[in-house]
């Protein structure tokens, strides 16, 4: 019986260090995402406050990629990190893109096993208008790099103006606004084929800025990017901004892709 005895409490020894070391294994890549945070890519529809409403989540299927962004509202990147291996996530922004926020976050908060990894934070935002790159690599902070690193790269277009942003998920709805307010309308261009947006506006609303951003900025010639307009509100009634792509020197044919907003003003 005394032989017996002791073989439980020897094979619960052996259990609990091979599950220690199952979750402390270096493999010198990310850990898998296995989150079920939903990637809502665009724009955040209110403005964040002290007490946090809904932050746009960006993740690794973000990476490389373009995203509308309003003037100085806060945005989330979640990458997933195992401090426990020594590799983390070191991050770098251009001038215009601050970074509020810099924290990891345990996978399961109060009940992670030690070693089980979880997920780098950061809330950033632009504050100066134009392309913003945010750029972070996981490696060890003590190794010199290799160039086979894992590397995540985001930028975000930041309005220019304080107004409410726009964009493609915008078209076809009816959006009621205030005379004399400022809003922006951010949508996908590629002037490298020779199509562009052709936008007109009904009288109740002027124009204060159009340009054209490419998505990679000194990058890949023909890449595409986004074209932005900055219009004020100023007449009352219903208004209209509508937008037809298309080549200009072409007929149009009506299988054009359009974009239509109607806005009751008063």
């Amino acid at each position: 019986m005394k032989k017996n005895g002791l073989l439980i409490p020897v094979a619960c020894i052996l259990l609990l260090a091979a599950i220690m070391v199952a979750g402390c294994t270096d493999t010198g890549k990310p850990p898998v995402n296995n989150s079920t945070t939903t990637t809502v890519p665009g724009i955040p529809a209110g403005t964040p406050g002290p007490s946090a409403v809904t932050m746009v989540t960006f993740d690794m299927s973000s990476n490389g990629k373009t995203e509308p962004a309003r003037f100085e509202e806060l945005v989330r990147v979640r990458l997933p990190e195992n401090p426990s291996t020594g590799y983390t996530w070191t991050y770098l922004a251009d001038a215009g893109m601050a970074v509020d926020v810099d924290r990891f976050e345990p996978a399961n908060a109060g009940s992670a096993m030690p070693g089980a990894g979880g997920y780098r934070v950061w809330e950033i935002k632009g504050v100066i208008s134009g392309p913003q790159s945010f750029r972070a690599i996981y490696a060890r902070p003590s190794e010199p790099l290799t160039g086979n690193e894992t590397t995540y790269n985001l930028t975000l277009l930041v309005a220019t103006t304080y107004g409410k942003l726009f964009t493609g998920k915008d078209n076809g709805k009816t959006v009621p606004m205030l005379n004399g307010v400022q809003f922006a309308l951010m949508l996908p261009e590629n002037q490298a084929t020779g199509y562009a947006w052709n936008m007109s506006m009904s009288s109740g609303l002027t124009l204060l800025a159009d340009e054209y951003f490419p998505e990679q900025p000194g990058g890949i010639v023909g890449a595409g990017g986004f074209h932005e307009w900055d219009v004020k509100v100023t007449g009352t009634g219903n208004q209209t901004l509508y937008g037809i792509y298309k080549r200009p020197n072409e007929i149009t044919t009506g299988n054009e892709d359009t974009f239509l907003m109607t806005i009751p003003v008063r």
